[in-house]
C-alpha cells in the first residue's frame, strides 16, 4: 500500500471505501495524532489482492463501518512493533531470514514501480511525499539488473555507432577508389 507503520496503525474502516485508503491519522507510540504532512492526508489506489485480504478481514472482524481497522483484543489499535516483537521477528529468525525493517517495504514498493515504468512523480504521489526528491534520493533504488541491463543497452549504442562508422569509412574509400 505504501503506507508509513504509524498510518497503518491508525487506520479505520471509514477511511476505506473498496477502492481507496485515505489517510485521516497517524498512531505515534499508541497515540493519534495528524498525518506526517499535508501530503500524506491523500488516498491511496488498494490493488486487488489487498482488497481481497481486507475484505476478508473485514468479515473476520464482523464486519464492521466504523472501527478500528487493526485492533487489539483490547479493541485499541494494533502496534507493529508488538507485532514485530511478538510474531514477525520470532519466524523470520526461525526461517533464518534477516530482518530490513517496515521501511523497506515502502522503499520495494518505489523501486518495483520505478523497475515497473512507472514515473517518479506517479511514485511520490503514492508513497504521498511532498518533494519528489525524497521518493528519488530515498526510496526508488537501482536494482542490479538494471544496471546490467543499463550497460548492454550502452554496449549496444557504442557497437551500432562503430558499426555506422565502419559503413561511412567504406563509403568513402570507394567514392575514392571511383575517383
Amino acid at each position: 500500500s505504501g503506507l508509513r507503520c504509524g498510518e497503518i496503525e491508525g487506520l479505520e474502516w471509514e477511511s476505506y471505501d473498496g477502492e481507496t485508503l485515505k489517510v485521516v491519522r497517524g498512531m505515534w507510540r499508541g497515540i493519534a495524532g495528524e498525518p506526517k504532512s499535508r501530503a500524506s492526508k491523500a488516498s491511496i489506489p488498494v490493488i486487488a489482492p489487498l482488497r481481497t485480504f481486507l475484505e476478508q478481514h473485514r468479515l473476520v472482524c464482523g464486519n464492521p463501518t466504523a472501527a478500528i481497522m487493526f485492533p487489539t483484543r483490547k479493541n485499541t489499535p494494533l502496534s507493529l512493533g508488538n507485532l514485530l516483537h511478538d510474531h514477525i521477528r520470532p519466524a523470520l529468525d526461525k526461517a533464518g531470514i534477516v530482518w530490513g525493517g517496515f521501511h523497506a517495504f515502502r522503499r520495494g514498493l518505489a523501486t518495483n514501480l520505478h523497475a515497473l515504468g512507472i514515473d517518479d512523480l506517479t511514485i511520490q504521489k503514492i508513497l504521498r511525499h511532498s518533494d519528489v526528491s525524497v521518493t528519488q534520493r530515498y526510496y526508488i533504488k537501482t536494482l542490479p539488473e538494471q544496471s546490467i541491463a543499463a550497460m548492454k543497452k550502452f554496449e549496444d549504442s557504442i557497437e551500432e555507432a562503430r558499426l555506422i562508422c565502419n559503413e561511412s569509412a567504406k563509403a568513402e574509400s570507394a567514392s575514392k577508389l571511383v575517383q
